[in-house]
């Protein structure tokens, strides 16, 4: 797994790619804690490098979208390739996460 960094005014990007499993739990852990701690509100994970995810990092993305909703901050997913986006349905992710066809749609949404 790795994660890179980009900002789009006061919005935070974080482009993962590879495969988030039971190694990379941890370091995505991280990595979004990090930047909730460092009081980001607005969090965009960008999952289109992204061909795994497991239970533990799913549970990541929702304690990070429950904590932002806490601080009235706000995350949105974006470029769910199809299998990925399937693991977000089939586990009812989609149902309560924002998720966007693209990183654009994604950011702008945050507006």
């Amino acid at each position: 797994m790795q994660i890179s960094e980009s900002r789009q005014g006061n919005v935070m990007i974080l482009e993962i790619s590879g495969r988030l499993d039971t190694e990379a739990t941890k370091p995505f852990e991280i990595s979004v804690l990090q930047h909730l701690d460092e009081g980001e509100e607005m969090l965009v994970l960008d999952m289109g490098g992204v061909d795994y995810i497991n239970s533990s990092c799913l549970r990541v993305v929702l304690m990070a979208a429950k904590r932002l909703h806490g601080a009235h901050g706000r995350l949105a997913l974006c470029a769910l390739g199809d299998t990925i986006r399937e693991v977000f349905d089939v586990s009812g992710f989609s149902r309560i996460l924002e998720i966007h066809p693209s990183r654009s749609r994604a950011v702008a949404s945050m507006h």
